[in-house]
This record gives structure tokens, sequence and C-alpha cells, in this order.
């Protein structure tokens, strides 16, 4: 988070040249890139939250019970969208790098969306790829493979590398005709590519259902090298200070190669993140801003919205009525510690719903809260004081 971009009005937000963004109406054609061709901008937030931030601080400590005593080293990133665009955050511990398990599977989510945009831009271009699926495919393979490669960290190109050895059906850059429907290429359909249904189908239960076999051959098709390489691309990590969000491992629990970095609370980790760059990636999708061609942003909040309507730790443990929020997005996450001591995490949007006898518009909000955390350690019952915290803290916020 930053206090530097503003969010997107209906043109755009601009570049630094003042110019509608590539993919916006007006703008010039993007470049023929495999990712985004700059990082993506900050959410806007004030300076100096110290007020919103004591509000969570003293959530946390009211409910510190709830939450399995003060051991409990849960990290926090909050956000209460503003009607003027200078958003309220506060966040404790959120640019330290945990295990988070099912959470990271909206990498992929994005890695994919990110690809089909680079393969329309190429489809758009006239030449003899156009010429039917195959050729397509091979020019895939031509323009995309060396900047991708080149683009990996050499740990990840040498897991990817194994990955394929041990499973030839996949490649160490991505399998494009395991991802892609390209039989409209050379057509006037615009645009011409899409997912294909298979992994279509495999994505959406990624995300809504978080099933872990589906998980991987998403994974695995879009391969290690090109996912490491979008999320830098996109500034959602820095491999300089190993800060943001890192997946590298396929959900095979160790039967397949990987590529691990440092995290504080499962040393070295394939499905690493903080709370506050994967906060960012969900701001980004609720303001529009994130992979915007071809509507592929509203794609991903569909499916995000999917996982929310299905539960969510929030929806879960939320008490009885009255219920003055609801969940608009989520993707959680729950796996094992090397100590075999479980770990849990979500990042959501919630949307006040209870007007009044609490005003959001009152305070220049929104209503609209996104708060992503992660490390909760041990009994899933403690779930209930996370939710706690944060109602606590919005209703603070409000009042």
């Amino acid at each position: 988070m930053c206090s530097t971009t503003h969010d997107r009005t209906a043109s755009g937000p601009p570049n630094a040249s003042g110019t509608p963004a590539p993919g916006t109406p007006g703008a010039a054609p993007p470049p023929l890139t495999p990712f985004s061709a700059t990082a993506y901008p900050e959410i806007e937030v004030r300076p100096a939250n110290t007020a919103f931030l004591n509000m969570l601080k003293n959530s946390i400590t009211s409910r510190q019970a709830l939450l399995g005593g003060p051991t409990q080293k849960v990290a926090w990133s909050i956000l209460a969208f503003a009607t003027n665009g200078q958003h309220l955050y506060a966040g404790i511990d959120d640019n330290v790098m945990h295990y988070s398990a099912s959470m990271l599977k909206v990498a992929a989510m994005y890695a994919a969306h990110e690809l089909l945009a680079a393969a329309n831009r190429l489809a758009r271009l006239p030449g003899p790829h156009r010429a039917n699926a195959t050729a397509f495919f091979a020019e895939l393979v031509t323009r995309f493979d060396p900047p991708i490669k080149s683009a990996a960290l050499a740990a990840v190109l040498a897991a990817a590398t194994q990955l394929a050895a041990k499973l030839p059906t996949y490649r160490a850059t991505p399998s494009y005709e395991l991802i892609f429907d390209a039989s409209a290429v050379g057509s006037a359909t615009d645009p011409p590519i899409r997912f294909n249904a298979d992994f279509l189908a495999r994505m959406t239960n990624m995300i809504e259902w978080s099933d872990d076999p589906d998980s991987g051959e998403c994974i695995r098709r879009l391969s290690y090298t090109y996912i490491n390489g979008a999320l830098m691309k996109a500034g959602l990590y820095d491999a300089g200070s190993n800060d943001g969000i890192w997946l590298a491992g396929d959900y095979s629990f160790g039967a397949n190669p990987y590529a691990r970095v440092q995290s504080v609370n499962d040393q070295l980790a394939a499905q690493v993140t903080t709370t506050r760059k994967m906060l960012r990636l969900f701001a980004l999708v609720e303001k529009k801003l994130l992979v915007l061609q071809d509507n592929n942003d509203a794609a991903m909040r569909v499916l995000l919205a999917k996982a929310a309507s299905h539960g969510g730790f929030f929806r879960l443990y939320n008490p009885v009525p009255p219920k003055p929020w609801t969940l608009e997005l989520s993707k959680i996450g729950i796996g094992p510690l090397k100590t075999k001591v479980d770990v849990s995490s979500e990042s959501q949007l919630l949307r006040w719903t209870n007007n009044p006898p609490l005003n959001p518009a009152a305070k220049g909000l929104t209503g609209d809260f996104m708060v992503c955390w992660q490390n909760l350690r041990g009994d899933i019952g403690q779930l209930a004081g996370v939710v706690e915290v944060f109602r606590d803290t919005f209703t603070k916020v409000l009042t």
C-alpha cells in the first residue's frame, strides 16, 4: 500500500506520461510480452493511520482469549475503503512471510488470467501464427518461452525443469495447449483465445472448492516459471527482499519437485505470502485494476465470489443474527506446518449491510472492508476470535 496511486476512474488510471494505461479505452496496444508490461499500481491509503491501527490492536487485546492466548502470532492487514479514494489501512506483521497453504492458489488464478491476456495480444497481431491453432501454439512457444525462462528465478526454473522431466506431460514453461482453446484463431471472434473447458473447470474448482488435485493440475500447466515471473513483473513479489507472494509448489504434498523460500512460521516453504501483498492483490481485483484486458479482472472476481458463496471462515464463524456483514470475496487456507500444527488464513472482502444504526458514509467510507490474516495456529475453533477482531475493529471505525 502507498499514497501515490489513485483508484481507477471510468477511463482507467494514467501511466507515467498521463495517457491511459494499456488495456483501457483509447490506449495504445500493449507491448507483446507474456507478463504485465509494468507493475500494477498500489492502492492509495491515508498516511499515518494511527487511530485505525490502535483500533485493531485494541480489538486483538480484547479478544486474546478467543484467539488462544498471547502466544498467537497472527499477521493482519485490514483496509477500509473510503468514498474519496483515500483508504484506511492498518497492518500488524503485515510484511512477514508466512506459509499460508491454499490461500496461495489465488496466485495461480491471477497468473492464468495474465497469460490469457498475453495470448490474446499475440492472437490480435497479423502473421502466419493466425493460420490455425497449431501455428498459434508454436508461436506462443517461440515468443513467450524465452522471456518466461529469463524472468524466472534460477531455483524456480530448476524445479520446473525437474518437474517436466518427471512428468513429461508438462513443460518447464506453460503447457499452452493444455490451458487454451485456440480454435477461433484467425476468425473475427474477439477475443479468439479462451481457457479450454477442462482448464477452466479445474481453475474454478481450485478457487471455489480449493481442490488440491485440480490446483496442482492448473499450477503444473501454468508452470512454476510463469507464475514466478508474473508475480515479480506485477510487483507482487520482490526477490531481493523475499517479500510478497510466492507459489512454486503443486499441492502434491512433496511428491513432485518444488522451489521454496524462507518463511517465519515454517522455514523453507513453497506457498508463502505476506498479508500486505495478498490484500493488495485482492484490492486490485475489487477496484478493477488487475488484468483489465478482455474483462479478466471481472472473471477473477467471479471466482473469488464463488468461493465466498460457499463459506469462508468469516461466514462459518460469524455469530448468529443480526449479521451486519456480507462476505463478498474469499479465499481460505489451512494446512500443517512442519511441526504438525495447522495454520489457517483468509483473504476476504466484507460489506456492511446494517444501516442504521451505523452509517459508513458519515465517516467517509463505502462500507466495504478488506481483510487478510494468516498464521493462526492450532485449534480451528479459534477462528471465532479472528472474526470478532475485525468485527470489533470495523464497528469501532464506523462509530
